[in-house]
C-alpha cells in the first residue's frame, strides 16, 4: 500500500484516484494470480487423482494373478490406492467449485464496478481541466483588459489636468465610456473564470443574475455563462 505523508491519506489529492486506481488493479492482478495458482493445482490434483486409479487397477489386477497372502496384501494396496485417487478427485473438484470459481466471480464483479467508476471519474477529470483551461483564459484577458482600463484612465486623468493630448468633451466622454466597457469587460472575464471554476459537476444551471454597472451598462449571469449588454435605462 503506497504510503502518505503524516496526517493525510495517499489517495487525497490531485493525484490520489490514480493511485487508489493502481492499488486495486494490483489487488485485481494478485487475484488473478492466485487464481491462475489454484487452477493449476487443482489441475495437478486431478492428474494425480487419475494416475492413482490407473495404479489401482494395476495392482488389482496383480492382485488376482497373485497366490496366498500377496494376494491379500496386493489387493489391500490397490484399495488404498483407490481410496487416495478418490480423495485427491475430490479435493481438486471442491478447490474449482468453493474456491477458484467464487474468487473469479469476485474478480469480475469488482472490475465492472471499477470501471463504471472510473469512466464517471475521468468525465470528471476532463470537465474539470476544460473548466481549468476556461478560467486560465479568462485571468488572461482580465489581465490584458486591466491594462487597457488603466492606460485609459491614465489619458483622462492627463486630459483633466491639461497634461499630455486635449480632448475635446465629446473625446472625454467617449473615453470614459472606453473606460467603463473595459472595467465591465474586466469584471465579466473574471465572473467567467469564477464561474467556470464554481460549476457544479453535474451540469446544474446556476441562478440568473444581473450586474449593473453604469445607466447603460449591464452583465447578466445565467447558466454557467455571462454576458456585457447595453441598456435603455
Amino acid at each position: 500500500m503506497p504510503q502518505g505523508t503524516p496526517g493525510k491519506s495517499p489517495f487525497q489529492g490531485s493525484v490520489g484516484f490514480e493511485e487508489l486506481r493502481k492499488y486495486i488493479k494490483q489487488g485485481g492482478d494478485t487475484c488473478k494470480d492466485i487464481s491462475c495458482i489454484l487452477q493449476e493445482r487443482s489441475e495437478l490434483e486431478a492428474l494425480y487423482a487419475k494416475g492413482l486409479g490407473k495404479l489401482s487397477v494395476k495392482t488389482a489386477k496383480v492382485a488376482k494373478e497373485s497366490l496366498g497372502t500377496l494376494s491379500q496384501a496386493y489387493q489391500a494396496v490397490a484399495a488404498e490406492l483407490e481410496t487416495e485417487g478418490e480423495l485427491h478427485k475430490t479435493f481438486a473438484i471442491d478447490l474449482v467449485e468453493e474456491i477458484i470459481k467464487p474468487l473469479r466471480a469476485a474478480i469480475e464483479a469488482q472490475h465492472k464496478a471499477r470501471k463504471g467508476v472510473e469512466n464517471t471519474v475521468d468525465k470528471l477529470s476532463k470537465s474539470l481541466n476544460d473548466l481549468r483551461l476556461t478560467e486560465s483564459k479568462a485571468k488572461k484577458n482580465c489581465y490584458v483588459c486591466a491594462k487597457d482600463n488603466e492606460r485609459m484612465q491614465v489619458q483622462l486623468l492627463d486630459a483633466k489636468v491639461g497634461r499630455g493630448k486635449i480632448l475635446s468633451d465629446k473625446d472625454t466622454a467617449k473615453a470614459f465610456l472606453s473606460s467603463v466597457i473595459l472595467h465591465s469587460v474586466f469584471l465579466l472575464f473574471w465572473l467567467e473564470g469564477s464561474l467556470g471554476r464554481g460549476k457544479e459537476a453535474d451540469g446544474q444551471t446556476l441562478e440568473t443574475k444581473s450586474i449593473f454597472f453604469s445607466d447603460r451598462l449591464v452583465v447578466v449571469v445565467g447558466g454557467g455563462r455571462s454576458k456585457l449588454i447595453r441598456t435603455t435605462r
